[in-house]
């Protein structure tokens, strides 16, 4: 399914409404199924996955770019659907890390962007507290660090992510896209992996709401989020 979800290159017509999803860290393109479950509840769009990540399926490990390069491959791909379309509609759903990427594309002529469990922040600690408690982690913000992840595979991370996101100033990149685009920010009640969030300084720019789910919105929440997510980009 991914690859027919990939491959819009078959689209001849003009003025067709797409929608780019911005996965988060660390997971495939589909977003461990959120993002597969939300492009088939959306109806009469062209729906354009793709992976920020280098993925060994024999070794079970990923390698992720930092922050620049997730966001030049973000680049790319809005740049690509707009030149098959120049008057087509553009729509972007991001998820974790993937709304800040989109954050710093800050991208033009998009019509709406969607956040799902956005972080608040991009403070290194908390965001490696859960991969530190796993045996076989090692973290080197020199070196390249090897997180363990809870399906017993390897993430790779290269010291330039961590210098990177060092610098980041979230709230700014976040109020800076406010100003080029209509974003909502859906953020989950029970999100396990950012915890509580406080996103009021968005109240003013953006459309910021809860929903009943943990990070990714699984079980009983994905119906709704599918639900939420079809209405606003519809």
């Amino acid at each position: 399914m991914l690859e027919k979800i990939r491959n819009y290159s078959h689209l001849k017509h003009l003025s067709m409404h797409t929608v780019i999803f911005s996965h988060g860290f660390g997971v495939r393109r589909d977003d461990r199924g959120l993002f597969t479950d939300i492009a088939g509840g959306l109806s009469g769009v062209e729906s354009v996955m793709f992976d920020y990540n280098t993925e060994d399926p024999a070794t079970n490990t990923i390698t992720v770019l930092p922050y620049s390069g997730e966001a030049e491959l973000l680049r790319k791909e809005l740049e690509r659907v707009r030149e098959k379309d120049p008057n087509g509609t553009i729509d972007i759903i991001a998820h974790s890390q993937g709304c800040v990427v989109a954050a710093l594309v800050t991208p033009e002529h998009v019509r709406k962007v969607v956040f799902l469990a956005a972080p608040h922040g991009a403070d290194i600690e908390s965001f490696l507290e859960g991969f530190r408690k796993r045996p076989g982690t090692i973290v080197d913000f020199e070196g390249v660090s090897s997180l363990k992840r809870g399906d017993c595979g390897t993430t790779f991370v290269p010291s330039e992510y961590w210098h990177e996101r060092k610098e980041l100033d979230v709230p700014a990149l976040y109020r800076a896209l406010a100003t080029k685009t209509d974003l909502t920010v859906i953020q989950a009640v029970h999100d396990h992996i950012l915890g509580p969030t406080d996103l009021s300084y968005l109240s003013s720019q953006a459309h910021v709401m809860e929903l009943p789910g943990d990070h990714s919105f699984r079980n009983e929440a994905r119906p709704l989020i599918v639900e939420t997510v079809s209405k606003i980009i519809s």
